[in-house]
């Protein structure tokens, strides 16, 4: 299963031409389900660093839940842009190798149909990616992200949905959190 899979349903039923970014795409499997299973996506940017990292997230004692070292980054990459290429839906892929604050700044705000946030290694993280990416997203569209289970990120949307009066419904499933932005 890919993290994405409980909001396919919502993202093929959100119009035609779409365009959308996953950020954190890492192997690239819920990339390639998005452009697989949702066919009015017309445009599908990925953006991850490849870099490796450890990630932070759940952990006491600041011990890392798991690290990704140089090769392994290396190869994440080379499946997700193998795979894209393989399931001959290249034409809609769009990708950009950087830092996720770097790639912000390469769209107007209200650019997005649609985002999905997978890409949190830390606290900080969570709180800087939901600030720089939520203006990305058009009025009217989707504003995903994963890793719901993950209680101090629930603490984060939450506060952040008051900080910004966002009184619509959220709507969590499957470790999958999203909202139409109004």
């Amino acid at each position: 299963m890919a993290d994405c899979d409980s909001v396919i349903h919502v993202i093929n039923l959100h119009g035609d031409n779409l365009i959308g970014a996953e950020i954190g795409v890492e192997k690239g499997k819920s990339f390639c389900t998005l452009l697989q299973s949702c066919e009015n996506i017309k445009e599908l940017h990925g953006i991850d660093s490849w870099q490796p990292y450890a990630d932070y997230l759940g952990q006491p004692y600041g011990e890392p839940h798991y690290v990704v070292f140089p090769v392994e980054a290396e190869i994440n990459k080379a499946i997700a842009q193998i795979s894209v290429k393989h399931l001959n839906v290249a034409d809609k892929a769009q990708w950009h190798e950087m830092d996720s604050n770097q790639a912000a700044k390469l769209f107007p705000d209200e650019h997005f149909d649609f985002i999905f946030l997978d890409t949190y290694l830390t606290i900080e993280q969570i709180e800087n990616d939901i600030n720089v990416w939520y203006p990305k997203v058009k009025k009217g569209g989707l504003f995903i992200g994963h890793d719901w289970d993950f209680e101090p990120l629930q603490e984060i949307i939450h506060r952040f949905r008051r900080q910004h009066n966002i009184t619509n419904k959220l709507s969590c499933f499957d470790n999958t959190y999203l909202w139409i932005k109004q």
